[in-house]
């Protein structure tokens, strides 16, 4: 081997042997951190980013908890989030100024998360909208987090928000997905698919339907719970 190859691996051998550097500082920077960034043209007065348990809403660890004026970003480190089997999800409340508290939830966490939660409020033909990300590792993996690129969109003046579809149409859930039909009997209806009808006083006999609507085709489930 002459001199030139040598000097040529050597090169070769020292730029991977940096890369690998790069990237595992890259790496253990992002782990257990959140940016948090208010790119909106009013100040976030009270805002409150938590993990919560997604069965019943119980607050199992407070990342940021401050005010987020206009143009201000915010980043910190949070221990690492064990979920068990319950599995979580991303509680927040916030405050727009002038505007009364609004409470929302995002993302499926599970097992545990140690990686990096990217937030962003930003304002968009005059709506004002939260665009989430948690992902863990260099390649931004969600698989635990349910939690890409995903946007949620306020309505300031009805203290109300939903989710925004691909289309950046609203996926308006309690409007288009079910309609309570009988209040006294907790019975409902799903209006796309499914639908349940509580035949017995006591909510011991139960049908169930499921409907295809491209076939139009419907296929029902029946039976009597026992003790």
């Amino acid at each position: 081997m002459n001199k030139t190859v040598k000097i040529i691996l050597i090169s070769v051998i020292a730029v991977i042997v940096t890369a690998i550097i790069t990237l595992v500082t890259i790496e253990q920077a992002s782990k257990r951190s959140y940016t948090i960034v208010n790119n909106t043209d009013k100040n976030i007065t009270a805002l409150g980013v938590m993990f919560e348990r997604e069965e019943d809403g119980v607050a199992l660890q407070m990342i940021y908890e401050g005010a987020l004026n206009s143009g201000e970003k915010q980043s910190g480190k949070f221990e690492t989030a064990s979920f068990g089997e319950d599995g979580a999800e991303l509680g927040i409340v916030v405050t727009f100024d002038g505007s009364e508290e609004i409470y929302c939830y995002d993302g499926y966490f599970v097992g545990s998360f140690d990686g990096k939660i990217d937030l962003e409020f930003y304002k968009t033909e005059g709506e004002y909208r939260l665009k989430s990300n948690a992902s863990v590792g260099i390649f931004k993996n969600t698989d635990n987090t349910s939690l890409e690129d995903s946007e949620i969109v306020f309505d300031l003046e009805a203290n109300d928000w939903d989710y925004v579809d691909y289309d950046g149409e609203f996926e308006d859930f309690d409007d288009d997905m079910f309609e309570i039909i009988d209040e006294d009997d907790e019975d409902w209806d799903d209006e796309d698919d499914e639908d349940w009808d509580d035949d017995d006083e006591d909510g011991n006999a139960f049908e169930f339907h499921t409907v295809d609507p491209s076939t139009s085709g419907e296929a029902s489930v029946s039976g009597t719970v026992t003790e």
